[in-house]
């Protein structure tokens, strides 16, 4: 068993039961699961509705992709220590990130976005 395998296990196991893995299998997998319990479960979902496990999958691999654009834009750690102002400095980050994607679209596309206002 691989390292990564074992951490994949644990992870799922004792810190988070309800989790299942989400990734692309190759063409030639099997159910034989080579120690991680959690493979027969994600093949047998794929094997039950793909088109649902193929919905999760992109959404998973969305939000991957929006994190690394953050990440790579805003490049530094989360600096706060308490927990309520890591989650305000994380939501500022998505913001950001949202408005500047937006700008994009203004600039290429010539769509005007709707900006709902909130109070008076």
């Amino acid at each position: 068993m691989s390292s990564l395998d074992r951490k994949a296990e644990i992870l799922t196991t004792k810190a988070f039961p309800t989790v299942s893995p989400y990734f692309l299998p190759r063409s030639d997998s099997t159910f034989r699961s080579k120690g991680f319990a959690g493979w027969s479960d994600m093949l047998y979902s794929i094997w039950e509705d793909p088109q649902e496990w193929l919905e999760y999958y992109h959404m998973r691999s969305i939000l991957e992709k929006v994190n690394s654009m953050v990440m790579a834009r805003f490049g530094a750690p989360i600096r706060k220590r308490l927990d309520a102002r890591k989650v305000t400095e994380t939501r500022l980050k998505n913001v950001a990130h949202n408005v500047r994607r937006t700008g994009y679209l203004e600039i290429i596309d010539g769509i005007l976005p709707h900006w709902p206002r909130k109070g008076g």
